[in-house]
């Protein structure tokens, strides 16, 4: 049979565990979020899936704007894109969709269908 102090040692140890998981844990976020800052100069501006298996992605690459394909057996660069067109584009749409977005995802959460 198990005595008292072999019992409040398997506790302390379960104790000592999830403090530890705990710790972790919030170690790898902070290391996930500094390391997540720091990569600026590789970026996926957009993703668009084409099938299961393949997507088109907008990347900013040192600065500069490329039309990718996206496998999962390869990547390809298809274009370079115009800095300036790309970065138009991207204010225009960041005006225009905020509350479009806010409202598209709250019909996703209530299940209702949007009226088109």
């Amino acid at each position: 049979m198990l005595s008292f102090n072999n019992i409040i040692s398997i506790i302390q140890t379960i104790v000592v565990l999830i403090i530890v998981i705990i710790l972790a844990n919030l170690l790898l976020r902070l290391l996930n979020k500094n390391i997540t800052q720091n990569q600026k100069m590789i970026k996926i501006i957009e993703r668009v899936n084409v099938s299961n298996n393949s997507a088109l992605a907008i990347a900013k690459v040192c600065g500069k704007y490329y039309l990718m394909s996206l496998t999962e057996k390869n990547n390809q660069i298809l274009k370079e894109l115009d800095k300036d067109e790309v970065e138009n584009y991207l204010d225009d749409f960041e005006g225009q969709n905020n509350f479009v977005d806010i409202k598209d995802k709250t019909h996703l959460f209530f299940g209702m269908r949007k009226k088109d």
